[in-house]
């Protein structure tokens, strides 16, 4: 083996052909089951939401004033300004590979454009701009959008 040439190395007699490497669909689809939110591609679910139920967390169970405040404001920026467009940029852009940089960038643009839209639906509603509808609807566009990015993800080849 010179080179890294596994091309020379002797093939087993029951390995020729073609069915060498291939898997019945089976036994695929339910190793895709199994391997669960475990890959590292995954894991970016998990931190989301996460990040939004910490930022749901801060806001509702932490009192107002304090050192909490300050927990608030590290859990309530990028929960506003990041984490809903990294969710629709997950889903956009899922094909893609994106560099950090620009999954930053597109990111915090469509978390800003979302914020907006929010606001101006929130504004004609019966509910208004207050707290609880703006970190409702934040929160539902945030973990909807990751899991139209999880079942897109689950469904490409």
């Amino acid at each position: 083996m010179k080179n890294g040439n596994y091309a020379s190395l002797p093939r087993p007699s029951h390995l020729t052909g073609r069915d060498e490497v291939s898997l019945d669909t089976n036994q695929q689809s339910q190793h895709t089951r199994l391997r669960g939110l475990t890959s590292v591609t995954d894991r970016w679910f998990v931190l989301v939401i996460a990040l939004v139920l910490a930022a749901i967390l801060s806001i509702y169970a932490f009192p107002e004033h304090g050192i909490f405040v300050y927990l608030r404001y590290v859990l309530g920026v990028p929960f506003v300004l990041y984490l809903p467009g990294y969710s629709l940029t997950m889903v956009l852009f899922e094909k893609r590979k994106l560099e950090v940089l620009e999954r930053i960038a597109l990111s915090m643009t469509f978390s800003m454009v979302l914020a907006s839209i929010t606001g101006i639906m929130l504004n004609y509603s019966p509910w208004g701009i207050k707290l609880d509808p703006i970190v409702g609807s934040l929160s539902a566009l945030t973990i909807a959008f990751s899991l139209m990015a999880q079942l897109v993800r689950r469904t490409s080849p």
